[in-house]
């Protein structure tokens, strides 16, 4: 199998077999290391990566930009009413288990939305890679817990228009 699809997910697992599996090398140390939610962070909002994923650990996406976390502008006050009820839902309710399963994620959603969104108060710089390392840093300086940053660089998919430039 000579896809770039299959090496790439070979590489992110990083499975000595060589078989593609569902966690990655890092997921698997953040397994080990029993960090919070963000101690792995990927940066970009294109979802957790391969090489992220372990069995049990959670890692936290977050878009570049910082637009609509959820939750964590509440300047409205029907915003704020909303949240606050979605919020409410999270400490259970007497509609079942799956509503309050919802609302507990709902709640989490919240909490880290407003955890993270100091690190967006100051607007982003322009960049194709600036932007996702000065979020980083915030981060880091925020002191979440985050020992792992995953950030999107952009550029390297050569197939791109391959048929007009021939």
């Amino acid at each position: 199998d000579h896809s770039h699809f299959s090496n790439l997910a070979r590489w992110q697992s990083a499975n000595n077999g060589g078989a593609i599996t569902g966690t990655g090398w890092l997921g698997r140390w953040l397994d080990a290391a029993g960090l919070n939610q963000f101690g792995g962070v990927g940066i970009g909002g294109r979802g957790v990566p391969l090489h992220m994923r372990g069995a049990v650990s959670k890692v936290t996406d977050l878009p570049s930009n910082g637009g609509g976390l959820y939750g964590s502008d509440t300047s409205e006050l029907r915003d704020r009413n909303m949240y606050r009820a979605i919020r409410r839902m999270g400490r259970g309710t007497s509609l079942g288990p799956w509503v309050d399963n919802v609302g507990s994620n709902n709640a989490l959603a919240i909490d880290a939305a407003r955890s993270v969104a100091p690190a967006y108060a100051q607007p982003l710089p322009e960049g194709r890679l600036l932007p996702e390392l000065t979020l980083s840093a915030r981060l880091l300086n925020l002191e979440l817990g985050t020992r792992v940053l995953n950030v999107w660089h952009h550029g390297y998919d050569t197939h791109d228009n391959q048929i007009g430039n021939n």
